[in-house]
């Protein structure tokens, strides 16, 4: 004869914890099997009652909830749509509660997994993952540049965005460009050279490399103003090969 227990279940719905504990348990009496015969009753709990309406900010909560004695802060990007590999940044206290990152990876259209990690001095570490959607309401879209171009095999591949996503006439432009290998791994220390053709006269314009502040196998190309219409811009890798980048520049 199995024996009977009642179990009072509580928990907040949001809790990813709760999740595991709930899963825990059942796996638990699983492996009882039929020598115990459990009733499970679900009970409500808030975790959060004071959580504003609106939410609030993640580092904020986080930091609220835990403490402010944080030794570190990571943020961990991942992009959905290309394979750039992982970037990560380490956010700074500015105030007790309050981090603060500069030179994020998500000026780029798309998709992006972002991961926060807050390591606290004699705790495991606290991990959140969050999606954020960077989405363009017009104007150039990122493109993907395989070099060298096809039907050879790519050994890198561009992604290239232009700053704003809206060129304006002879108003200053900068060209995002994120070279990674094969692999999605970030590719460093490249002569990444730009030429031009279209309705005006540009010179060539070797793009800058800054790890420091743009990130690993980012460069970018400065362009003091281009004239209304449609260019083409050549983006070389050194010898290696090149590819060819629309870009429309508005009045």
């Amino acid at each position: 004869m199995s024996a009977r227990i009642k179990i009072d279940f509580v928990s907040d719905v949001s809790c990813p914890w709760c999740v595991i504990g709930l899963k825990s348990l059942q796996t638990a009496l699983g492996r009882l099997g039929a020598t115990v015969s459990a009733d499970i009753h679900f009970q409500p709990f808030e975790l959060n009652p004071q959580m504003p309406p609106q939410g609030q900010d993640l580092l904020e909560h986080i930091t609220e909830k835990y403490g402010s004695s944080a030794e570190q802060v990571t943020l961990r990007f991942t992009m959905v749509e290309h394979d750039m590999g992982q970037q990560e940044l380490v956010a700074t206290q500015r105030a007790p509660g309050e981090y603060v990152s500069e030179g994020s990876p998500t000026a780029m259209f798309g998709t992006w997994k972002v991961q926060t990690i807050v390591r606290l001095p004699g705790r495991l570490d606290t991990r959140v993952l969050f999606t954020v959607p960077i989405a363009n309401s017009g104007g150039q879209s990122a493109q993907v540049i395989p070099i060298p171009a096809p039907p050879t095999t790519a050994v890198y591949n561009l992604i290239v965005f232009a700053e704003p996503s809206q060129p304006q006439a002879a108003a200053p432009i900068a060209l995002n460009v994120v070279l990674i290998d094969a692999k999605g791994d970030p590719v460093t220390g490249k002569v990444v050279r730009a030429t031009f053709s279209g309705p005006g006269t540009q010179a060539p314009i070797d793009a800058k490399e800054d790890a420091a502040t743009l990130g690993p196998g980012r460069y970018r190309v400065d362009i003091a103003g281009l004239d209304p219409g449609s260019w083409k811009v050549t983006l070389g890798v050194g010898n290696e090969g090149s590819g060819a980048y629309t870009l429309e520049v508005t009045r």
